[in-house]
């Protein structure tokens, strides 16, 4: 039997409002999410140097799945264009260059707020209430912040922050010299682009067409 890994939100009363969840298929992987009358789930399929993708839509508990959204891209144009989004954020950093990183403190508070409790094997889930918990606070807060080298952070998987006259940047220390520096609309475009590789932004124009006046509150 197949294992399928699942990770559900559950509001006040622990009733679930979504379950998304992964499993393999005889040509790849499945990623679905499900909610009351609602089942999308996405597959993806590797084959012949394309990456093939197809979303299945049971929504309206239809007799027969529908395919809503089928395509392929071939690799080597993925590779090209994940190597343009991200060799703006290779960069080298002065050794004296310095930055913020969370306390201890708050790296505990965040485990406990975001790490789903596993109910069953490969089954988690976690309360809609840890949503937005955590907030940014100023860097002048030492109880939140520790103020760090970036050579520091070398090896040690440590997300840090940066501060420029005009916005925050968060900073993956590669080695001594180099490091990946991105800001939160970097992020986005990166993960813009993996969302209509994987055929998700294409979905939710299918669904804006197909229900103009409702709001799309689950997905």
């Amino acid at each position: 039997m197949k294992e399928k890994f699942s990770y559900r939100i559950l509001d006040d009363s622990e009733a679930k409002i979504f379950e998304f969840y992964i499993t393999q298929s005889k040509d790849g992987f499945i990623f679905g999410i499900k909610r009351l009358k609602t089942d999308v789930h996405l597959t993806v399929i590797p084959n012949k140097g394309k990456l093939r993708v197809h979303i299945t839509d049971a929504s309206e508990l239809s007799d027969n799945d529908k395919v809503v959204w089928d395509q392929g891209t071939k690799f080597s144009i993925i590779e090209k264009n994940v190597l343009r989004l991200m060799k703006p954020l290779f960069q080298r950093y002065h050794g004296n260059k310095k930055g913020w990183i969370f306390t201890s403190e708050v790296k505990e508070d965040i485990e406990k707020v975001f790490l789903p409790k596993e109910v069953k094997k490969n089954h988690y889930s976690i309360s809609i209430n840890s949503i937005g918990e955590i907030s940014l606070p100023d860097f002048k807060e030492t109880k939140y912040w520790k103020r760090i080298y970036l050579r520091e952070a070398v090896n040690k998987g440590e997300l840090v922050f940066i501060e420029y006259p005009l916005v925050i940047k968060m900073v993956y220390v590669i080695d001594k010299n180099h490091m990946f520096c991105f800001s939160q609309y970097q992020v986005e475009n990166l993960v813009e682009y993996f969302l209509d590789i994987l055929g998700l932004n294409q979905y939710l124009d299918y669904l804006k067409l197909k229900f103009p006046k409702k709001k799309l509150l689950y997905l």
